[in-house]
């Protein structure tokens, strides 16, 4: 969870690991307009490329895990970084992408 920046409101919720028993259920004060997704959706790659086009962005900058390391919720994106790549060219958007240092 990330904690809210003034330290008496902050004190106020729960801090830690969020490790909900719903997918649905966000640990979070704000909730995305969206809803709640998986970035391996290609219905929800689609929309953040209309919305970037629709902003006028025309370069994506993608930092990630080397492939074959997990992020901390051991979640790969050996597969994820390519959708998103394949995605981006659709949309004619030009995709820098860089590994995460450790």
């Amino acid at each position: 969870m990330v904690p809210h920046w003034d330290p008496i409101i902050s004190a106020s919720y729960a801090c830690g690991r969020h490790s909900p028993p719903h997918p649905h259920d966000l640990g979070s004060s704000f909730y995305l307009e969206l809803g709640p997704y998986g970035s391996w959706d290609p219905d929800i790659l689609r929309e953040h490329m209309t919305q970037l086009k629709e902003a006028a962005i025309s370069t994506l900058v993608l930092f990630w895990y080397p492939p074959g390391i997990a992020d901390d919720n051991r979640d790969p994106s050996d597969d994820l970084v390519p959708a998103i790549l394949d995605t981006a060219h659709q949309y004619n958007i030009q995709a820098i992408v860089g590994a995460s240092a450790l």
